[in-house]
């Protein structure tokens, strides 16, 4: 989890660059919905073969109960239900050994306010956006929307015990 809590730093860093300037004063909103909605549309998924039922399963699932952060995620990376079907079929060894660190990620609220606080003493003007955690489709780690930072927790939790044989090799060392 240190290096997630590192990634966060540096993706509150650009948010702070960037600029939130529709970000009112508010206490920062954590949100974690869409990563346990990507799991139960994960599993789901993987009751049938039927690839027309899978992308329903999908998007009525997770796509359709989405967070305003996973709405937002999806606009900025271009992703869509075919997307994530495709990676969830193209990388069964990825998703099983990436799950667990993403059910954990709730633990990481606290190792935030540390962060947050040393932001706000650096940067008195700082006015904390929602943080979104969610799931996407392997293609950014997070970003970063109007008062939204967009955690792509499929990538942002990866670690060396992460199962990547089944990736192609010019993205193995990510």
């Amino acid at each position: 989890m240190k290096s997630l809590s590192k990634f966060l730093a540096i993706i509150l860093f650009n948010f702070v660059l960037i600029g939130n300037s529709q970000a009112q004063t508010k206490q920062q909103t954590i949100v974690y919905t869409d990563i346990d909605n990507f799991w139960v549309a994960f599993d789901s998924v993987k009751t049938t073969t039927d690839s027309l039922k899978q992308l329903n399963i999908l998007q009525r699932l997770y796509v359709d109960k989405g967070t305003p952060g996973l709405k937002a995620f999806m606009q900025a990376k271009g992703y869509t239900t075919e997307a994530w079907l495709d990676c969830i079929r193209s990388y069964p060894k990825y998703w099983a050994s990436i799950r667990p660190k993403t059910l954990k990620i709730k633990a990481v609220n606290k190792e935030l306010d540390p962060y947050i606080a040393k932001f706000k003493k650096t940067y008195p003007a700082f006015k904390p956006g929602n943080i979104y955690f969610t799931i996407g489709a392997m293609r950014s780690g997070g970003t970063t929307q109007d008062d939204k930072v967009l955690i792509g927790a499929e990538l942002a939790t990866g670690d060396p015990e992460v199962d990547i044989s089944e990736l192609p090799a010019n993205t193995q060392n990510w």
